[in-house]
């Protein structure tokens, strides 16, 4: 190892041991943005907990599988991902997490209607296929696909860093932490659309899961979802 790697592999040492989040927690635009997006987040993961918690009682239809858990529970990992992305300021890792789990969701919650969907490698077939199902032909979740399948196309606008819009120009580690407020904030509304396409899908497809999980977890995801969706799974639309 050459003398200029070692010092700078020393230097990236004591980087990560003096890390810290102070300089940027303070700032409240910062706190505005993470705790927006932890509501989301926390009620997708309480949704998700829930969902496979009762996955083996037969009674409730319609039955979610073991494999469909595993790629929902994915997609919650990685929203997870992407919002610790977002706290520390790497914002275009963070949008590539919000479109992998579009892909996991997508999989997981479609599988009982597309059995070969977890084998099929192109996403824009996936999109093209569940467009035709009769599920997705009826409103509200017709307008909830469109709106997952037009945010899949543009985070793929920075998967492929279609333009100099989409680059980072990230050369130093001690970059990191980072606050931007019109990055953070790009992110954050596209996370925040994600997680609530994500509940209210569920909660439309299960909606008998729904009414057995414990009522405070059912407040929290009522929470999370818009008035028309609320109605309808209530049954007073």
């Amino acid at each position: 190892m050459s003398r200029e790697i070692t010092v700078d592999f020393k230097n990236l040492i004591d980087f990560l041991k003096k890390y810290s989040l102070n300089n940027v927690i303070g700032k409240g635009e910062f706190e505005e943005i993470i705790s927006s997006v932890h509501k989301k987040y926390f009620s997708y993961l309480t949704i998700v907990s829930e969902l496979e918690a009762l996955k083996n009682d037969l009674s409730i239809t319609p039955n979610i599988s073991e494999e469909q858990i595993k790629f929902v529970k994915e997609s919650c990992s990685d929203i997870g991902n992407s919002f610790f992305t977002l706290i520390n300021g790497s914002y275009k890792p963070s949008k590539l997490m919000l479109r992998s789990s579009i892909e996991t969701f997508l999989k997981g919650y479609n599988l009982d209607i597309y059995p070969g969907i977890t084998t099929e490698k192109s996403l824009y077939k996936i999109f093209d296929t569940l467009k035709a199902h009769t599920f997705y032909q009826d409103e509200p979740q017709k307008g909830i696909f469109q709106l997952i399948h037009q945010t899949y196309g543009d985070l793929c606008a920075d998967t492929h860093t279609a333009t100099t819009l989409n680059m980072s120009h990230i050369t130093s580690m001690n970059y990191f932490p980072k606050f931007d407020i019109q990055n953070a904030n790009e992110v954050r509304s596209t996370l925040i659309k994600l997680v609530i396409s994500y509940i209210s899908l569920i909660v439309l497809k299960y909606n008998y899961h729904y009414f057995k999980m414990h009522h405070r977890n059912r407040e929290n995801i009522l929470n999370s979802i818009p008035g028309n969706i609320k109605r309808k799974i209530q049954g007073i639309d």
